[in-house]
């Protein structure tokens, strides 16, 4: 380490002064490349994890429309609110808010939720007799979903 400090204080001026611009621009390119790149790449990817989670959205849907009569069998004497609390609690989900709707609907908010988790759930409910009305599913900057469903009862 002595040796690198006396070959330090052996350079001129002018030399010393090259090296710490040589080095600050070694430290920028190993910035770059170390951090903005995967990080514009994460960026990028953004569109296709949201499409992704449209496609998966769209299939669950279709898959709870698709299978009513299983629903209708499995009916709870539990009023809706008190079936879709105890759904979420099981499949570990906070609901943010709850609120009747009309028609005899819920309005359910998670805050946050995993795309493949959410969509398990929503099946989930269906086997307790409770079908999505509308749905609005919004990515969030942390790769979670935010949810507002409207739900109700399987006729």
């Amino acid at each position: 380490m002595s040796a690198l400090r006396e070959q330090w204080h052996a350079l001129s001026a002018r030399e010393q002064v090259l090296i710490r611009i040589m080095l600050a621009l070694a430290l920028l390119v190993f910035l770059l490349l170390a951090v903005m790149r995967p990080l514009m790449a994460y960026v990028a990817e953004g569109p296709v994890r949201l499409a992704a989670a449209e496609r998966l959205h769209t299939r669950a849907l279709a898959a709870a429309h698709g299978t009513g009569g299983a629903a209708r069998n499995a009916q709870s004497s539990l009023p809706l609110d008190d079936r879709v609390r105890q759904s979420a609690e099981e499949a570990g989900f906070e609901i943010a808010q709850s609120a009747p709707a009309p028609d005899g609907a819920l309005s359910v908010t998670l805050a946050s939720a995993r795309g493949p988790a959410l969509f398990a759930w929503v099946g989930a409910l269906e086997g307790r007799g409770v079908v999505v009305r509308s749905a609005r599913i919004d990515p969030r900057s942390d790769a979670t979903l935010a949810v507002s469903l409207e739900l109700e009862a399987a006729r």
